[in-house]
This record gives C-alpha cells, sequence and structure tokens, in this order.
C-alpha cells in the first residue's frame, strides 16, 4: 500500500508536468491557454511537494523547501484567469496580471525572510510534520489556502447562473466538468489547510493523490469530446 502512494505521487507530479507540455505543444492560441498550462505546472510542484514529504526528502537549500508556499498562491489565479476563459464568448482582459500579484507579493516576502531573518526558513516540511513549532512560512501558506478557497467559492457564486441554471443543453458536460474542477480546487486547498494544521500526513497524500486522479478523469473526458467547452 505504502509502495503505491509512493508510486502514484511520482506518477502525478510528472503526469501534471507532461500535461502542462502538452497543454503548451496542443493547445496555444487556444481559450484558456498560457494560463491552464502555469495551472498544470502549478499542481505538479505540489505534488512534487507531496511526494518529497511522503520520501522525507530535503533540498540542501533552505529556501528550495518552501518552494511550494508561493505555488499555493499561483493556482487561484492561475486557475481563475483560465475558467473565466472558457465561460466568457469574449477574451477575458488580464487585467495586468492582478490576479498573480498575491503570488509576487509572496515570493518578495519570502526572499526578505531569507535576507533578514534567515532561521525562519531553516526549518522544513519534513520537520514541521514531524512536529516542530509552527514556521512563518507554514502561517503563510495556511493563509494562502484560505484564500484559495475564497477565491473559488467567488466563482461558483459569479457564474452561479451558468453552473446551475445553464439552458444550453449542449453545454451542459462542459460546464458540468468545469463545476467538477471549481468545487475540486475547493476540497484541495481544504484539504491542505486542515493537514497543514494537524500536521496529517495522509491528508496531504490523499489531496495530493485526488488531485491526479481528476487531472487524469479531465483530460480522458476532454479527449473523448473534443467539443467538451465549445459551446
Amino acid at each position: 500500500m505504502f509502495e503505491f502512494i509512493g508510486s502514484w505521487l511520482q506518477f502525478g507530479a510528472w503526469y501534471h508536468f507532461i500535461l502542462g507540455i502538452g497543454i503548451f505543444v496542443k493547445e496555444k492560441g487556444s481559450k484558456g491557454f498560457p494560463f491552464a498550462v502555469v495551472a498544470a505546472f502549478s499542481g505538479g510542484t505540489l505534488v512534487f511537494y507531496a511526494y518529497r514529504l511522503y520520501a522525507g526528502l530535503e533540498f540542501e537549500t533552505s529556501i528550495l523547501n518552501h518552494g511550494y508556499v508561493p505555488i499555493i498562491y499561483l493556482i487561484p489565479g492561475s486557475m481563475q484567469y483560465t475558467i473565466e476563459q472558457f465561460l466568457s464568448l469574449e477574451p477575458v482582459p488580464l487585467g495586468k496580471l492582478y490576479r498573480l500579484y498575491p503570488t509576487f507579493a509572496i515570493v518578495l516576502l519570502i526572499i526578505v525572510l531569507l535576507w533578514l531573518v534567515p532561521d525562519t526558513l531553516s526549518q522544513s516540511m519534513n520537520q514541521r510534520f514531524a512536529g516542530a513549532p509552527i514556521s512563518i512560512p507554514e502561517i503563510i501558506a495556511a493563509i494562502g489556502c484560505v484564500y484559495w478557497v475564497g477565491a473559488f467559492l467567488w466563482m461558483i457564486y459569479q457564474y452561479r447562473s451558468i453552473l446551475y441554471n445553464n439552458p444550453n443543453k449542449a453545454a451542459q458536460l462542459g460546464v458540468q466538468v468545469l463545476g467538477m474542477i471549481l468545487k475540486g480546487n475547493i476540497v484541495f486547498a481544504s484539504f491542505i489547510l486542515l493537514s497543514t494544521i494537524l500536521r496529517w500526513h495522509s491528508g496531504i497524500y490523499f489531496t495530493a493523490g485526488l488531485a491526479t486522479l481528476m487531472a487524469v478523469v479531465a483530460f480522458i473526458s476532454t479527449e473523448i469530446n473534443h467539443e467538451l467547452f465549445k459551446d
């Protein structure tokens, strides 16, 4: 069982990265590009860190052990842009990438911490889940999960008429898949938050594994029905 978990997490990380490359090559210029690529690589990065936690691996450079923190802020922004492109008849203005501003701010904050108080980054994920006191990066990550949940709850509210009262019968399957993605992201962020607070290893592994499973299902759905999001 434990060997399967490790193998599935490894597969999940590679799958997301390969999926991102596939989207870049195949879907360039289509709706949802390029932020679908960013979302795929971001998901792969989180699964990669989940695998490193499972395997007990650490980077020698302390800041790399916290690379997942800004990714938590990157996923909501990139996924919001992707889904808005799918749900809009017109190209969605990126507004100078304002949805990615939180990510830029967190990257800058971590660099400042490394410069001014490097001890705050000395504690690795493995040490935290082994019972070390809560750290500043851990607090930042938890706040990021709350932001992630809030962003997608807002999107469900914003597009509730499309998701729940869509008169276009031909578009129902595509809308159901998008709804699954929205709700799935809420579940992912909630599990990451709870797992971080409770130091629950299995919650992290479950979340990463479920994210991989949903990514595979979404990919298969689009391959079976190439017109899935057309209407």
